[in-house]
């Protein structure tokens, strides 16, 4: 080859490389203003060990065990009445027990929006008996006062391990 056809195929190459970039660019802007396209998966946690364990089903883009830990975070708070009531602790509360809890995937590697990955939480909300909805297709009543929380801690006092 000569020189002067390395050098036009340089400045093609450049050019692409270039074009790539500006891509690239208009692409990630489209996502900002639609939702960006991530990485998602539906997981379940259930209680191991537990004939008819509650299941809670969730979305997230987070690693299953550092999801596991949030949860586990978060009902911290609404004990101290830092945080709002979230249906999973109706599954998280059984860990205060001695229970152990499993976390699951029911489908991985899901790349979409947050509306769509919404959307497929929904889908296996209503497939499966889960605590997320009552019979109805509406969240359940949660404990806002202080004795409500105290009550929702004593109703583990009287469950036993099978």
């Amino acid at each position: 080859m000569k020189l002067n056809e390395l050098i036009t195929i340089r400045k093609k190459a450049e050019k692409i490389s270039e074009e790539l970039r500006i891509l690239e660019k208009k692409f990630l802007k489209i996502n900002k203003e639609d939702e960006v396209i991530k990485k998602g998966k539906i997981y379940k946690i259930t209680v191991k060990g537990l004939k008819n364990s509650p299941v809670y089903v969730g979305k997230t883009t987070q690693g299953l065990r550092r999801r596991l830990s949030k949860h586990r975070h978060d009902l911290k708070r609404y004990m101290n009445e830092t945080y709002k009531y979230v249906s999973s602790y109706e599954v998280m509360i059984y860990e205060k027990k001695g229970y152990k809890l499993r976390i699951k995937p029911i489908k991985n590697n899901l790349y979409c929006s947050k509306d769509e990955l919404k959307e497929i939480e929904r889908y296996f909300v209503k497939k499966m008996k889960c605590c997320n909805i009552n019979g109805k297709g509406k969240r359940k009543c949660k404990p806002k006062t202080l004795e409500d929380r105290k009550l929702f801690w004593s109703c583990i006092s009287t469950l036993k391990k099978d």
